[in-house]
């Protein structure tokens, strides 16, 4: 009787650390293309955003995550309209170009680079797209 009791008590407390996990994935997965949008400091977030993989390196000083993403070739243009991105040479891969690998690799085609003054100590974000301008990685860096 005892052993039941325990069980069912192990099985109901599973169920709600399972519910639990589902209810925070869900609920990370609806604001990650808004935090991707803060990130860019654009607003409203483009509806086809969407994050692949995302990825953040600790350092005690800096802010360091590289996402890749998926977005309809249409809002592309609105990724760099929170700062003033240069577009500089683009080659290789997404693999090549970034240090963490996220998202699958591809061939860059467009490269973007802005030096937010709003980074009081420095930094930049580094925007790279493939020839459609539908897979992105965003490599944000603030000191």
């Amino acid at each position: 009787m005892i052993l039941k009791r325990s069980s069912k008590i192990l099985i109901v407390a599973l169920g709600v650390i399972i519910i639990t996990i589902v209810i925070v994935k869900v609920i990370d997965d609806h604001e990650a293309p808004n935090n991707i949008a803060k990130l860019l400091n654009i607003s409203p977030t483009p509806k086809s955003l969407r994050l692949l993989d995302c990825s953040s390196v600790w350092v005690p000083t800096d802010v360091v995550v590289i996402c890749a993403i998926e977005i309809d070739p249409k809002d592309f243009p609105r990724l760099l309209e929170g700062y003033e991105f240069i577009q500089v040479q683009a080659d290789g891969t997404n693999y090549s170009n970034i240090p963490d690998k996220v998202g699958k690799d591809f061939p860059v085609a467009y490269n973007y680079v802005a030096y937010p003054k709003n980074f009081k100590d420095g930094g930049q974000i580094t925007i790279i797209a493939d020839q459609d301008k539908r897979l992105a990685i965003i490599d944000y860096y603030e000191e």
